[in-house]
C-alpha cells in the first residue's frame, strides 16, 4: 500500500485528499502528519511527503525529519523559508513549489477562476515517465490556497498514468 504524507492544516488536507483522489485512476493512503500524531507515525513508510507548511509540527520537527529521510519523493512549498530546515541530510528526490523563479513547478498566471500552472523542469514520476516543462491551464472552485494547488499538482504528477493535460478541475 503507497502512504502519502502530508504537512498541513487539516482543513487543507480533507480537500488535498479529495482532489487527488478524484484525479488518479488509483485510490492512495493519505495520512494528515499534524502535532498530534507525528510521534507515533514517524516509523510509517510514507512514499511520498507533501510540505505545504511545518507550523502544524514545529515543536516537532525531529519526527519529520525521520519520516523524510525513509521516503522517496518530497513535494516542498519553498516560499515559506522556514520549511527549508526540514531538508538537511535528506536523500530523496525534492521537488519544490511556490512563487520564486527557482522553484520546480509555480503559477504563471492567475486570471478569474484560471490558473496556468508550469512545470519548469522535467520531473520523473513514479511510473518512470518524464513529466516534462509544460504548462497546465487549470479552473479552480476557491484559489484561497495557490499553493495547496500547486502541490496537488506535483502529487497528480508524480502518481498520474496519464497525460498532465488532463487535470483540469480542482
Amino acid at each position: 500500500m503507497t502512504f502519502i504524507g502530508v504537512v498541513s492544516q487539516k482543513e487543507d488536507f480533507y480537500d488535498i485528499e479529495q482532489n487527488i483522489n478524484n484525479n488518479l485512476l488509483k485510490k492512495n493512503s493519505f495520512i494528515n502528519i499534524n502535532s498530534e500524531n507525528i510521534e507515533s507515525i514517524k516509523n510509517v513508510k510514507f512514499e511520498t511527503v507533501l510540505i505545504l507548511d511545518i507550523k502544524s509540527v514545529r515543536e516537532k520537527l525531529q519526527y519529520l525529519k525521520i519520516i523524510l529521510k525513509q521516503c522517496q519523493y518530497i513535494l516542498i512549498n519553498t516560499d515559506a523559508k522556514e520549511n527549508l530546515k526540514v531538508l538537511e541530510d535528506i536523500n530523496s528526490n525534492v521537488i519544490t513549489f511556490g512563487f520564486n523563479n527557482k522553484s520546480t513547478i509555480t503559477a504563471s498566471s492567475i486570471e478569474g477562476e484560471n490558473i496556468l500552472i508550469c512545470i519548469q523542469r522535467s520531473i520523473l514520476n513514479k511510473n518512470k515517465q518524464e513529466i516534462e516543462p509544460q504548462e497546465i491551464k487549470i479552473s479552480v472552485k476557491n484559489k484561497n490556497n495557490i499553493y495547496k494547488i500547486m502541490g496537488i499538482i506535483g502529487i497528480l504528477a508524480l502518481y498520474s498514468k496519464q497525460k498532465m493535460e488532463k487535470f483540469y478541475k480542482i
